[in-house]
């Protein structure tokens, strides 16, 4: 992903590149990624930073599920792992007000959804 990154100053080429990389991962793997970028120590998070910005969890089999609580909660399948909302917050890269910018989970029924009821995006879209 460096690679594609560095090599192509063009975004849409870029992103040609990713989605190969991208269909060539399972559930399983994407899960992984997940998981591994998780912790910021191991490489000051860029390696986060590129999976936002690759969209790479797009195709996550995730779930997300607003309890009467009002607290969010996230379930993969395949394998199954329970998240919160502050674990997924920490794909998000938005602006000064709060205002989502990008997230590693690119167009996600799933992760949109939650995003308008944070208000991170407007509820229109």
């Amino acid at each position: 992903m460096k690679l594609i990154k560095n090599s192509f100053p063009d975004i849409d080429v870029q992103k040609k590149y990713s989605n190969i990389l991208r269909a060539q991962l399972s559930n399983q793997e994407l899960s992984l990624l997940l998981l591994n970028c998780l912790c910021p120590h191991v490489d000051n998070g860029q390696f986060r930073k590129l999976v936002i910005h690759f969209e790479l969890l797009e195709h996550l089999d995730i779930t997300y599920t607003l309890g009467s609580d009002y607290i969010a909660t996230f379930t993969i399948n395949n394998p199954t792992m329970h998240l919160t909302s502050n674990e997924i917050d920490l794909y998000f890269s938005t602006d000064t007000s709060g205002k989502l910018i990008k997230s590693a989970f690119g167009q996600n029924a799933q992760i949109i959804s939650y995003c308008k009821d944070q208000n991170y995006i407007d509820k229109n879209i």
